[in-house]
């Protein structure tokens, strides 16, 4: 009987799992023209089990340094437009604080860009930013801002996220 007392004390001191931290980055005027879309994204990530933060591309110092306080969890980042480049950015900072499980996904980013470190997707869109260091997927049918809501897409960004 002792030792189950102890065995379960032990579990209850246990580290906790860790979990995923999913951070969403919207693009210039992301919050009004795809802000919805990052929303119902939200959702899915969520209904995995993550926590999300949404934002936009230019609280990358801010995101980053939250993500690198949880580095022992599974960190998703997604951005759109400049966000995708601030989604690249973020993703090279957290790395080299530490993190190692990071995934990042960017959609159709406005310029050509890098990221450190694998586990990138980029969704080349209608804008055509190519990101060195992420598999460059081009994706065709989808105007900048619709490319966001599109369903079958939602699933392709929750697919490249892990």
């Amino acid at each position: 009987m002792r030792a189950i007392a102890v065995l379960v004390l032990l579990l209850c001191m246990s580290p906790a799992q860790a979990g995923t931290r999913a951070y969403l980055m919207n693009g210039l005027l992301g919050e009004a023209l795809t802000g919805a879309a990052m929303n119902e994204l939200a959702t899915k990530f969520r209904g995995r089990g993550a926590e999300v933060v949404i934002g936009s591309w230019a609280q990358v110092a801010s995101f980053t340094a939250d993500a690198c306080e949880h580095r022992a969890d599974h960190i998703v980042i997604v951005g759109h437009s400049l966000g995708a480049l601030g989604a690249a950015k973020m993703a090279t900072g957290v790395r080299a604080c530490g993190a190692r499980s990071v995934h990042v996904v960017m959609v159709d980013p406005p310029v050509n860009s890098s990221v450190g470190g694998g586990n990138a997707v980029n969704f080349v869109g209608s804008f055509g930013g190519k990101i060195s260091g992420a598999k460059n997927i081009p994706v065709s049918g989808h105007g900048h801002i619709d490319i966001m809501y599109d369903e079958r897409m939602q699933g392709r960004i929750l697919q490249a996220a892990h």
